[in-house]
């Protein structure tokens, strides 16, 4: 009986340590992609995004809330890694899409099949102190390799 106890201890604690090593890559690979985002300055991608955008402001008592749309997506993005950045941040928190998500995320142009994971579009929402300007992390793959940008995504009235 001890033995059988034992086993059991052993196997939950390597349990915990798994989850753990996985935990601690993701929050290091988050860290990353806020370090990406917050050097760049310059926009890398503003030109032509490969996709439609909205971004939405609603007031909050201590700032606002946005709701940044992306949807029609003019070429095939396949497993999606998003987020949003705003040098107004009213939290800590930074809205993400496929980072920590075991789901896979795509988007292709006319093509909605949610069992395979092809969305019409997503949304990335936040808190901020003011209205204006965010950065968009947006990693995907296409047909030919890894693609990673940085848009900058202007608040239009």
């Amino acid at each position: 009986m001890k033995k059988i106890l034992m086993f059991l201890i052993c196997l939950t604690l390597a349990g915990c340590a798994q989850r753990t090593n996985k935990n601690s890559k993701l929050v290091n690979n988050m860290s990353e992609y806020n370090k990406i985002v917050k050097k760049t300055q310059s926009s890398r991608g503003d030109e032509n995004p490969p996709f439609d955008y909205r971004l939405v402001y609603s007031p909050l008592d201590d700032g606002y809330r946005y709701d940044l749309i992306i949807q029609n997506a003019s070429k095939t993005m396949k497993h999606i890694k998003a987020l949003a950045y705003s040098d107004a941040l009213n939290d800590k928190y930074y809205p993400t899409l496929g980072i920590f998500e075991e789901a896979r995320y795509n988007l292709k142009k006319d093509y909605v099949n949610k069992k395979e994971g092809y969305y019409k579009g997503f949304a990335l929402s936040g808190k901020v102190k003011r209205e204006g300007e965010l950065r968009l992390y947006l990693s995907y793959e296409n047909e030919n390799k890894r693609v990673s940008e940085v848009y900058r995504i202007h608040y239009e009235n």
